[in-house]
């Protein structure tokens, strides 16, 4: 018993000397390297428990699995047709490096995704059910 209250003791003393570089340092062990950390164009569980991490969505699926929630956007309003969705962005989101997270943002996202020289996996084309859902980015 006394050894194991010797290396708690001696655990919590080395993690109360970690550097402030270490303490903002997360360090993941994988089974598996993934050969990229792109979000688009990714599909493999390995890629995406890490791009999970680091990358957020305009909305996401609530625990139930059904009703979305706000991330990014703070709301959204769908319009009659069903075809057009308008979002309000949150103001309190920035970028590691300090930039603030606006709607040009979210256009080069969509954009870089329909962007065949990315070989995303989920891009719509004309000929898949959902294409309709791709419409041009403004």
């Amino acid at each position: 018993m006394r050894s194991i209250l010797t290396g708690v003791v001696a655990l919590l003393g080395a993690a109360g000397i970690c550097s402030t570089a270490e303490a903002q340092t997360l360090r993941v062990m994988k089974s598996l390297d993934a050969p990229h950390y792109d979000g688009q164009r990714t599909t493999w569980s390995p890629t995406s428990d890490i791009v999970n991490m680091f990358q957020d969505t305009l909305v996401a699926l609530d625990w139930d699995g059904k009703t979305a929630i706000p991330y990014l956007a703070k709301s959204w309003t769908i319009a009659e047709d069903g075809r057009t969705y308008t979002f309000k962005l949150r103001d309190d989101v920035t970028f590691c490096s300090g930039k603030k997270f606006t709607a040009a943002d979210v256009i080069y996202s969509f954009k870089r995704l329909k962007d065949p020289d990315t070989k995303a996996p989920y891009v719509m084309y004309p000929n898949t059910p959902y294409a309709h859902l791709m419409i041009p980015v403004e």
